[in-house]
């Protein structure tokens, strides 16, 4: 009897977007924790669209995609009203951020319909999110929206363009060095490679993804794989071993509280048990696997479960209830164009027939079962249907085309169960388990050497009871030395910190002082419209600063949204005179690389003020943030007069040279970095034929860290 295929990839797809009927309290309390982060009223325009990303994407995961949606278009109707003054577009760094945040929510809510079924809303949000990722080259973003197209094939039975988007995302994602996505990108390739009868390939695909996700911790990636692997063995016969995997699956789902695995889980299980001949437990898991499914709203698994109840009905001699079962999964997957399960429909209908002797009418539903397999390139959905249209044929005495049947079916039979094909099986499932033993027997010794060492030490201790005490008295010493000196270094640490504090305290104050004489001296042109553009950017600005002044470490996207608004402020004061870029390498993720907030701005207003303002003609700041090992080098560039002129002048306005104060800070704070973490930072200055070069090198430190 055939039984679905198409629930497999929902299997895959909870790992990364499920949860369980009562969400768990940590899952509650972080969804609450982000509706109330959203009520502030002070958050910056970034950081509130950020949010409402970080709110949308949580409610997907755990399944609640209406309310999802209903967030991620709040985000896209602030994102509109930002966007409704002029004045924001010319902030191109704070229009990068906005727009990758839009991106988010678009794809956010392409991934709701995809979930619910809905596969042409899924394309048109995953296209429009698509556009800006390419634009602004987010690579993290591509991945993910090459893998949300594989998926919305795949819905479609399109496995080779599927696939074709699912190696695309794996490329980027080795690229990146993202483990966590070449896992689910593993596991999708391996679906396709399933659906197309190829399972040695796609075991060999699961058990990748599995070391992957074992070793990132991903607990319901591992789920994904243990349901993924259950399939494998479930289509090769082995049903001992898929019911072990199967219901380990169940358990870690249920430990997880994640609905959408324990609904694929139990769809699993029930296929087992119908294979193994106990079509209650089979009929019992079904059900259960149903009833989650509806309350989720999940479209295509409802049909899959539709189907595989109606294969149990149908064993049981249930005819009536079999195909109305049936009929209801076709008429889901007609309406959402699956034709991997349109194939399976038409195909467990003509069965129907089949076993009530109705030759004739079994005819036009096998055929349409078996075009439509063809259609799609899916060998077992061929397989089956030949062999039905073998018996149908015969039932009729045409002995010529139910020969030709049974030949395409034995043909593909041969293919498909090789004894090349069950050796590669056999070879994977050997190595999976041997390692996976090895594993088991590496921790077994481990407590065995505990345990021996543990025996030796208590026969031992009788011989060195005498010379114990005086070994205490020595280890009392030595604790307290190395007590004193850690309360030391701590000490010193903390000193160092509260050194870096007082030094930000005296950062704020001179930057805000630098921003009022350049508001002061604007006001003084008399030109009231563009000194209320220029009052708003500043207020603006001024709550970045209070923002980012709290924090030892802020992202180098909310610095650098600071900085560009300084340069734009300075470059309004001095009409334009400079223009600025900010060039940043791709390997550098700029929402969770972390610096000392202002650490550049110091370097960018001396090339404004002794570089660029004494210079004839059109000035430019170019700013270029590179990775360099464990390092990250920030350069400011300047095409100014230079060093040695800009000093002359200074000089001949001034009477000395005098050293900029936020120069001088930024340098303390760089040796108390150094102190702190013993890094390496520091400041290079390069002279240029025309302007200056300032690289300051800082230590990489991200946010996961």
């Amino acid at each position: 009897m055939p039984h679905c295929l198409k629930y497999l990839k929902y299997a895959a797809l909870a790992v990364l977007l499920t949860g369980y009927v009562q969400i768990g309290y940590a899952q509650t309390r972080e969804l609450d924790s982000l509706k109330v982060l959203l009520l502030k009223t002070n958050l910056p325009d970034t950081t509130r669209l950020k949010e409402y990303f970080n709110l949308s994407w949580e409610l997907c995961i755990n399944n609640y995609y209406e309310e999802s949606r209903t967030k991620a278009n709040e985000g896209l109707e602030f994102f509109n009203k930002i966007f409704e003054e002029p004045s924001a577009i010319k902030d191109t760094f704070f229009t990068r951020r906005c727009y990758q945040a839009k991106a988010q929510l678009l794809y956010t809510i392409g991934v709701t319909y995809q979930k619910q079924g809905d596969v042409q809303k899924a394309l048109h949000y995953d296209s429009a999110s698509f556009k800006i990722f390419e634009y602004y080259h987010d690579k993290k973003g591509l991945a993910s929206a090459y893998n949300q197209f594989g998926n919305c094939y795949l819905d479609r039975s399109d496995y080779e363009k599927s696939k074709e988007y699912y190696l695309l995302s794996l490329k980027v994602r080795i690229e990146l060095n993202d483990k966590h996505g070449m896992g689910a990108a593993y596991t999708n390739i391996g679906n396709i490679y399933f659906y197309q009868g190829n399972y040695s390939e796609a075991l060999k695909n699961y058990v990748a993804s599995m070391k992957l996700k074992e070793e990132n911790g991903d607990k319901r990636g591992v789920i994904s794989c243990y349901n993924n692997i259950c399939n494998v063995y479930e289509k090769t016969g082995d049903y001992d071993d898929a019911l072990k995997n199967g219901e380990i699956a169940l358990q870690l789902s249920k430990n997880m509280n994640d609905r959408g695995s324990i609904a694929a889980s139990y769809n699993m299980l029930g296929l087992i048990y119908h294979h193994l001949g106990d079509n209650k437990k089979a009929l019992a898991n079904q059900q259960a696997a149903l009833e989650i499914q509806q309350m989720l709203g999940m479209k295509l698994s409802i049909a899959d479960s539709y189907n595989m109840i109606g294969a149990i009905q149908e064993d049981m001699g249930s005819h009536e209830e079999a195909m109305n079962n049936y009929t209801a999964s076709l008429k889901i997957r007609e309406e959402q164009g699956d034709k991997n399960g349109i194939a399976e429909c038409a195909q467990n209908i003509g069965i129907v027939y089949l076993d009530k002797k109705q030759y004739a009418e079994a005819l036009p539903w096998l055929n349409k079962a078996l075009k439509v397999s063809r259609e799609i390139n899916n060998p077992f959905l061929v397989m089956g249907t030949s062999k039905s249209l073998y018996t149908a044929y015969g039932g009729l005495n045409d002995y010529k085309n139910a020969l030709e049947n049974y030949i395409v079916y034995a043909q593909i039979k041969d293919s498909v169960y090789s004894e090349e094909s069950k050796k590669s099986i056999a070879l994977i499932k050997t190595q999976y388990e041997t390692e996976k033993k090895d594993n088991e027997i590496k921790l077994l010794n481990k407590d065995k050497l505990l345990s021996a060492s543990e025996i030796s030490k208590q026969k031992t201790a009788r011989n060195y009871l005498i010379g114990a005490f005086a070994l205490l008295v020595i280890f009392s010493l030595i604790s307290l030395y190395f007590y004193n000196q850690r309360r030391k270094t701590q000490f010193n640490r903390e000193v160092s910190e509260v050194e870096m504090k007082a030094l930000r305290a005296q950062m704020n104050p001179h930057f805000i002082f630098n921003s009022l004489n350049s508001i002061h001296r604007y006001w003084q042109q008399n030109d009231d419209a563009n000194a209320s553009e220029y009052l708003i950017k500043f207020s603006k600005l001024m709550r970045l600063i209070l923002e980012n002044s709290r924090k030892p470490e802020v992202s180098l996207a909310e610095d650098l949204e600071a900085l560009e608004l300084y340069m734009q402020l300075e470059a309004a004061r001095m009409n334009h005179k400079f223009s600025y870029e900010i060039n940043i390498s791709p390997e550098i993720d700029t929402e969770n690389t972390l610096i000392p907030p202002l650490i550049l701005q110091p370097f960018v207003e001396n090339a404004i003020w002794h570089g660029l303002q004494h210079k004839e003609g059109d000035g430019k700041i170019t700013i270029y943030l590179t990775r360099k090992g464990d390092m990250i080098e920030c350069a400011v560039e300047d095409n100014g007069v230079g060093r040695e002129k800009s000093g002359a002048i200074n000089k001949k306005m001034n009477g000395a040279k005098k050293q900029s104060l936020g120069m001088e800070i930024t340098g303390a704070r760089i040796d108390i970095i150094n102190k702190i973490k013993k890094a390496k930072a520091g400041v290079k200055l390069v002279d240029l034929p025309e302007g200056l070069r300032v690289e300051i090198l800082l230590p990489m430190e991200t946010s996961f860290e």
